[in-house]
């Protein structure tokens, strides 16, 4: 399944939530691209983490936004589901 991050799509429909990434685990047990209430087995939050070549975004940032990187860590910790 490929991904589709597109706005108004629901989480459930992405291919990104509660899914073994297709690019890699990064060394995470039962990773997923997002892992709802798992943030630690989240891909999504490793890869924002990381300044080497698995980074994201992979282009114009060398410092990590820490702020975003913790809104999104409570957006993964607050999701029930991919509902």
């Amino acid at each position: 399944m490929s991904l589709d991050l597109r706005w108004g799509v629901p989480l459930g429909e992405t291919g990104a939530c509660d899914v073994a990434p297709s690019a890699g685990d990064l060394g995470i047990d039962d990773a997923r691209v997002i892992a709802p209430g798992d943030p630690a087995r989240s891909v999504l939050i490793a890869r924002i983490e990381d300044s080497g070549a698995a980074k994201m975004p992979p282009v114009g940032v060398n410092t990590l936004d820490a702020e975003g990187l913790a809104l999104i860590t409570a957006w993964v910790e607050g999701l029930t589901g991919c509902e």
